[in-house]
């Protein structure tokens, strides 16, 4: 069986329609599960969300049901239900999809949406996307997000990397004490550099040291962390009497290396690649600064909800 893609947000707008063709009115809920049912989608794809847990599926149906009501095709008679209008029969009895250019044809579209089609409220021009976008606003906005977070992500790792190897480790206890770990700058702690797989740096967990967590750091370009490292760094634990440790690497560890450290059962050990590593540092603040705020606003149903029937 051929599994059917998830449908974009313009690919939904005729199978709503569909879903409301006896004129009557309809809670959206209802209607969006009836799409679902008939959708052919699996589980797993209706499972799919988008950056803020919404399931992917509603919000691309929700986004079709707004354009599909700023050009009149739906009509909404009280909150959260809508209704076939005339507009929306036209478009049924119209051949092929409905798409967004076509209901940008009919009139009164751009003020739907409050601003001239080629200007916004404050005179500066719009930037319209492509008419037929495959992806709703939040998921334009979780791409960009994304990428830039990506970007960052791969300037911060090269930044990294051209630091000194001793400035790598107190960047890993810094890092660390971010996220929570150790009571205070005093409990993090470097240790007299040794060979490879000794350790690096301790944290104590509490303020008498009684539990410890032990740190090897390694600072390379390119080069894998394999089994012997991890071994070593095994090793150098048991002649601490430590039980956790965490190895940080700016490159990566071969599935050896991650096989070895899954199957211990003894001691702890958790291992933190380059791309973990920058991820950790982005969510902790290390490194990094906020450049800009985006403030998103949705209509607040519940404050016009105290407006009905006075």
């Amino acid at each position: 069986m051929i599994e059917l893609p998830l449908p974009k947000y313009h690919e939904l707008m005729r199978p709503m329609l569909e879903a409301v063709t006896d004129g009557e009115p309809h809670h959206v809920k209802a209607v969006i599960q009836r799409m679902m049912d008939v959708s052919g989608l699996t589980a797993e794809q209706l499972a799919e969300t988008i950056p803020s847990g919404q399931p992917k599926f509603r919000n691309r149906s929700l986004w079709a049901a707004t354009y599909l009501r700023k050009a009149q095709a739906l009509s909404t008679p009280k909150r959260g239900w809508v209704q076939l209008d005339e507009r929306g029969r036209q478009l049924l009895a119209e051949p092929g999809p409905v798409t967004l250019s076509r209901l940008k044809q009919f009139p009164g579209w751009e003020e739907a949406w409050g601003t001239d089609k080629s200007e916004a409220t404050d005179g500066t021009p719009l930037t319209e996307a492509a008419p037929e976008a495959d992806v709703t606003p939040e998921e334009q906005i979780a791409a960009g997000i994304s990428q830039l977070e990506a970007d960052v992500r791969g300037e911060l790792l090269q930044r990294v990397k051209a630091i000194s190897p001793e400035a790598f480790e107190a960047l890993v206890l810094q890092l660390l004490g971010a996220l929570g770990y150790g009571v205070g700058p005093e409990s993090r702690q470097g240790v007299q550099r040794g060979p490879d797989g000794g350790i690096d740096g301790r944290i104590h967990e509490d303020r008498l040291g009684l539990a410890s967590i032990y740190i090897q750091a390694k600072r390379y370009q390119e080069q894998t962390i394999g089994r012997p490292l991890i071994q070593a760094f095994y090793g150098a634990m048991g002649g601490v009497g430590a039980s956790k440790g965490v190895f940080l690497t700016t490159s990566g560890f071969s599935k050896d290396a991650r096989d070895y450290a899954n199957g211990l059962v003894d001691k702890r050990i958790v291992l933190i690649d380059g791309n973990r590593l920058t991820l950790l540092m982005i969510t902790a603040g290390v490194g990094v600064s906020v450049k800009d705020t985006y403030v998103v606003h949705r209509l607040d149903e519940d404050f016009f909800s105290e407006f009905e029937g006075v």
